[in-house]
């Protein structure tokens, strides 16, 4: 997977516009911020509000609203900088909140408080 996300300029993440979804992560989002892609979400809910308004990691599109993703589309292709930026961001931010060890101290820190 490493050679085909470093081929590309972005990563599309879409799900279908259901409630179901409002609470998922697509697993498929922290290796593209990894290799410092930017994302193209459409996806509505918890993980527009994380990688979109709080860790700035790219564009939110309407879910299944095809004329919005290639709106979302040419503005990165037509601004390399914010491309840039928004592959940047999105790195620092799963360094800065979703490494395996953060979680793990995250969740014990849960259950110590919980027990």
């Amino acid at each position: 997977m490493p050679s085909a996300i470093a081929a590309i300029n972005a990563a599309i993440i879409p799900l279908k516009k259901l409630d179901l979804f409002k609470g998922a992560i697509p697993s498929k989002i922290f290796e593209n911020l990894a290799m410092k892609k930017p994302i193209l979400l459409g996806v509505e809910g918890e993980a527009k509000e994380l990688f979109i308004d709080e860790g700035k990691c790219g564009l939110a599109f309407i879910p299944e609203d095809a004329n919005d993703l290639s709106i979302k589309i040419l503005d990165l292709f037509n601004d390399n900088g914010k491309s840039e930026q928004l592959g940047e961001n999105g790195y620092n931010y799963v360094e800065r909140k979703f490494t395996r060890d953060k979680i793990a101290a995250e969740f014990w820190d849960f259950v110590l408080k919980n027990t």
